[in-house]
């Protein structure tokens, strides 16, 4: 038993580790197929391997239902409105391995466990990384600390750094000329997501293994991404995890705030205001422009038809950037497609028992989603969005069953052993 559960831990941090060659990621732009395929086999190694393992099953069909049926739609929406690219099909075909794949791993608890600890080591890991890279870099020039490159045919930057940093550009900031540090993730606005995402989740679990490194980690991780929405969004995170999640006295708490509120407002100011890597650096710049016409235009082609011209589709006239964020990508999804993505981000949210460090955690890769980055056909968000936040605190769940055993001979053996320590009990008496 012992040996399947370290066999079963180990598969299943595979397929947590694949989640790094799957879009959203830099390596997922190549190799996305070849990340699910890890991601599905992992799962069903793990799964072969915890079947004899006394575990606690977890209800996983819901945000793996919505997703499924997202991507269903998303289907079907595109054949009924005539739309004839390769990707849609391809889209939904992996959208059912991922789907298998997240209903085997969360629904057991162990399982679960494993693979959202070691992902969130590794993102904290990756983001400790990065802030070295960052500190480096104000004693040394950035030039010398490149050692290779890690580039993929749409994605040409990729310069690896000491000691594990993915550069993705060099822009000229108040402290020099400095990299935008991405994490292995597409693009830096997608990897101060990914950072806020799982400060909340180390945060929130109590009992992880180097906790003050990995917050560190991923604080560090994002603040070097240099991204407009990274300070925004930490400001947002750590001011509403205070706020509402964390244990500390009302007395205390109110201190905290009225003392970390003037750093809470400057990352909300340096974010909108600085001229290198804030939105003032942006308005009169191409990627502001792209992403305003997007929107503009998808905003316009729905108000004339709510339906939609089906994703991956062309409505005709030429454009870029359509599908560059959730706004933007309304105008091919329609209205009805916009309300089922919503819904099946709200099902993978949803914890009963942990919804406000679950819904603190997804507020950085909704925002992200819906005003710069293009997440909707990046799987590997919605595995992510599937984790869980308080990886303590789901221990203290009841189980609804036992893998190898029904719950009806788990409480006879429960029964019949009290039974016996009475008997003996007043045997010894």
């Amino acid at each position: 038993m012992v040996y399947s559960l370290l066999l079963a831990r180990f598969f299943v941090s595979i397929a947590a580790l694949s989640l790094f060659v799957m879009r959203p990621s830099h390596l997922g732009e190549a190799y996305n197929s070849i990340g699910i395929a890890i991601f599905f086999l992992s799962s069903m190694m793990a799964m072969v391997f915890s079947r004899n393992i006394a575990d606690r099953v977890q209800k996983a069909w819901l945000p793996v239902l919505a997703f499924v049926l997202f991507w269903v739609y998303v289907f079907f929406h595109a054949q009924i409105l005539g739309v004839s690219s390769v990707f849609v099909f391809y889209t939904v075909l992996l959208s059912l391995f991922i789907g298998a794949a997240c209903l085997i791993i969360f629904s057991s608890y162990e399982l679960t466990k494993q693979f959202t600890t070691f992902f969130v080591t590794l993102v904290g890991c990756l983001g400790f990384s990065s802030l070295l890279t960052f500190l480096i870099g104000f004693i040394l020039p950035m030039s010398e600390l490149v050692y290779g490159k890690l580039s993929i045919p749409t994605y040409p930057t990729g310069d690896l750094l000491v000691p594990l940093s993915l550069g993705y550009n060099q822009i000229s900031t108040p402290w020099g000329v400095v990299y935008r540090l991405g994490g292995f993730w597409r693009e830096v606005g997608i990897a101060q997501a990914i950072f806020c995402w799982a400060l909340v989740v180390v945060l929130s679990s109590k009992g992880l293994r180097f906790r003050k490194l990995l917050i560190m980690g991923c604080i560090g991780g994002a603040i070097a991404t240099q991204s407009t929405l990274a300070y925004s969004n930490l400001a947002l995170v750590l001011a509403l995890y205070l706020l509402f999640i964390s244990k500390v006295r009302f007395i205390h708490k109110f201190l905290l705030v009225l003392i970390l509120s003037p750093v809470f407002l400057s990352l909300v100011w340096f974010s909108v205001t600085d001229e290198s890597v804030g939105l003032a650096a942006k308005i009169d710049g191409v990627s502001f422009s792209d992403r305003m016409i997007a929107i503009q235009y998808a905003l316009s082609f729905l108000s004339e038809n709510p339906w939609g011209y089906g994703m991956y589709g062309n409505s005709g006239v030429i454009r870029t950037n359509a599908g560059i964020n959730l706004i933007a990508s309304s105008g091919a999804l329609g209205v009805v497609g916009v309300l089922l993505y919503l819904i099946s981000m709200a099902a993978a949210v949803y914890d009963r028992e942990n919804m406000m460090p679950k819904l603190v955690a997804f507020l950085p890769i909704f925002l992200t989603s819906l005003t710069s980055q293009p997440l909707i056909d990046s799987l590997g968000v919605a595995v992510i969005l599937m984790m869980p936040v308080c990886l303590m605190g789901v221990e203290a769940r009841k189980p609804t069953t036992v893998l190898g055993a029904s719950a009806a001979r788990l409480r006879t053996a429960e029964k019949s052993s009290k039974a016996y320590e009475r008997l003996e009990t007043r045997r010894i008496r």
